[in-house]
């Protein structure tokens, strides 16, 4: 979840290519897309903490429900 939170506050700044080959990985986004990719990081942060919250109560069924709608048939069922 940590990583969710951290690449919606960075999408503004710049991400150097990490292999060296090419510019900042993200100056081909717009401002605008930018700030739809850090909506969808917040969304999808605030579906993770739900889904571990949920876990923490013992409430597998719905988590898994949580954890569906980031991951798709790609999560397995319980």
């Amino acid at each position: 979840m940590v990583f969710l939170a951290t690449a919606a506050e960075q999408l503004d700044r710049e991400w150097p290519d990490p292999a060296g080959l090419g510019g900042d990985v993200n100056s081909v986004m717009s401002h605008g897309q930018k700030l739809t990719a850090a909506a969808a990081l917040r969304s999808a942060q605030e579906t993770a903490e739900r889904a571990v919250e949920l876990e923490d109560d013992g409430q597998e069924r719905a988590a898994y429900e949580e954890w569906k709608k980031l991951f798709g048939n790609r999560m397995t069922r319980p």
